[in-house]
């Protein structure tokens, strides 16, 4: 099975979202990797020809270090492929990035990127950007199908599948030497088939992520 590295995710998605705003969106995109490779040469040939344009990007926090990483990476690519960008810090607060989004909306930015601080103001967000027309990019983390359909070619949303990352954890694992089993201990027996390893793997991380999120 052929990997795809955390930065040519990250490009992948930069461009089909950049792309995908600069078309209209056309609804929901939650990305998988099997077809971020395809998406990424296919967008970025659609970039070429599109010219700059100004994009302002919304980041829940920058405190966040994957956030940093994810920012890092979208700021270069969207840069080399000669957009101009400009990338605000939510500061983990709602209200600020909506005064964010406003300030974006005012000085006419031509795409919204954004990673909301709460999803539960995705729809807020789409009706106070809809009047304008400006298209939204939704990153990272996913709104309701219904908030995507009530602005409808106007946003989307680019992502990883969470299930498939944990399963993509489990067979990197399974492919070292110890299997996971660092320190030798008997657990590993409880693993010995490496499905219900992987399983068990994606669920341990499915947990550490609500613990993380709440």
């Amino acid at each position: 099975m052929k990997m795809i590295s955390r930065r040519d995710f990250l490009k992948a998605s930069a461009v089909v979202g950049a792309t995908a705003a600069m078309t209209a969106c056309g609804g929901s995109s939650s990305t998988s990797t099997a077809a971020s490779s395809v998406a990424s040469s296919t967008a970025a040939s659609a970039a070429a020809t599109n010219g700059s344009a100004n994009i302002g990007v919304c980041i829940y926090q920058f405190a966040d270090n994957f956030m940093t990483l994810y920012r890092s990476d979208l700021e270069g690519y969207l840069k080399d492929m000669g957009y101009s960008v400009t990338i605000m810090d939510g500061k983990n607060d709602q209200n600020t990035q909506t005064e964010q989004i406003n300030t974006f909306l005012q000085q006419g930015v031509d795409v919204l990127v954004i990673n909301p601080v709460q999803t539960t103001s995705a729809q807020t967000i789409v009706d106070t950007v809809s009047p304008s027309g400006t298209p939204i990019v939704f990153i990272n983390r996913e709104p309701e199908e219904s908030v995507l359909d009530s602005y409808k070619g106007k946003c989307c949303y680019v992502g990883a599948d969470a299930r498939q990352s944990g399963t993509y954890q489990g067979e990197l694992i399974l492919e070292t030497e110890t299997q996971g089993d660092i320190n030798g201990d008997p657990i590993s027996v409880i693993f010995h088939d490496k499905w219900l390893m992987a399983l068990a793997l994606f669920y341990a991380a499915l947990i550490l992520f609500i613990i993380y999120i709440f």
